[in-house]
């Protein structure tokens, strides 16, 4: 007999654009799905469609971008299965101007973001997904 494992999918950048979107779908498919981004209210309404259309998902408004932030995350989810799989959709678009009119600070958020947060990410779930032998990470 074939084990049958419940999916769940860590994604962040979860409460708009391309996250909301691999999350909706995700959970259309039966994975129950934590929608991660530092805005509460977006991941709300994700997580009111998921629920309206018969899936699973958890909300937690975190900083990926940060260690701090990335622990809270974990931290969130003791208790319940590790996730199998992870999901990096979080980003921004850093500034668009000549270099010499950009604030250094933007660009660090940005690179703190997009870089940083799919490292620190991929780094605390990815234990979990060889313990138990199976996950995938999309960025």
């Amino acid at each position: 007999m074939k084990e049958t494992r419940q999916l769940v999918a860590v994604v962040t950048g979860g409460g708009r654009g391309i996250g909301k979107s691999i999350a909706t779908g995700l959970a259309a498919t039966g994975t129950e799905v934590i929608l991660v981004s530092r805005n509460s209210d977006e991941l709300e309404s994700v997580a009111e469609t998921i629920a309206g259309q018969g899936g699973r998902a958890r909300v937690i408004a975190t900083d990926i971008s940060t260690i701090t932030g990335v622990e809270a995350l974990v931290d969130a989810l003791t208790g319940f299965p590790p996730p199998s799989v992870l999901i990096n959709a979080a980003g921004t678009f850093g500034p668009i101007h000549l270099i010499v009119d950009t604030d250094p600070n933007e660009w660090l958020r940005t690179i703190h973001t997009n870089l940083f947060g799919a490292y620190l990410t991929s780094r605390a779930f990815v234990p979990a997904m060889v313990r138990q032998g199976w996950g995938r990470i999309l960025n």
